[in-house]
């Protein structure tokens, strides 16, 4: 699975919670850089928490 994979499916998903097109876009450039931050073809996959994360404020505790 590569990142235009993750990237489209990012979109995808952001489809049912009723997104709008930046709302999708934004989710899909996150989903992307998810996927290319680790090597492999699944290790960088996000999950649905993993992409809260991204708007955490700097310092906050995730675990």
């Amino acid at each position: 699975m590569g990142s235009v994979d993750v990237f489209v499916t990012g979109c995808l998903s952001a489809l049912p919670a009723g997104e709008s097109m930046a709302g999708r876009l934004e989710r899909a450039v996150a989903t992307g850089v998810f996927a290319v931050a680790f090597p492999g073809d699944r290790a960088g996959a996000p999950t649905g928490a993993g992409l809260e994360t991204l708007g955490a404020q700097p310092g906050t505790v995730v675990r």
